[in-house]
């Protein structure tokens, strides 16, 4: 998948919501991988991964390097 962090300007040029503290917007998802079986779509914005606060892409990413696989 590719995701950049969301930021008022970035929210406000795809027409999405910002809420204070970030947070990443999915751009695109490629067929068969992870992202598109665990059912993530373009557009759909990530705030948090079990109850911990996603604040950038850099987040997201060293989150999901350290979460159980499956």
């Amino acid at each position: 998948a590719v995701v950049i962090s969301l930021s008022p300007a970035v929210a406000s040029e795809l027409a999405v919501g910002f809420r204070e503290g970030g947070g990443v917007i999915i751009l695109s998802i490629s067929p068969g991988s992870p992202a598109s079986f665990g059912g993530f779509l373009p557009g759909d914005v990530i705030l948090e991964i079990n109850g911990h606060g996603i604040k950038n892409s850099e987040e997201l990413n060293h989150k999901l390097a350290r979460a159980p696989q499956g």
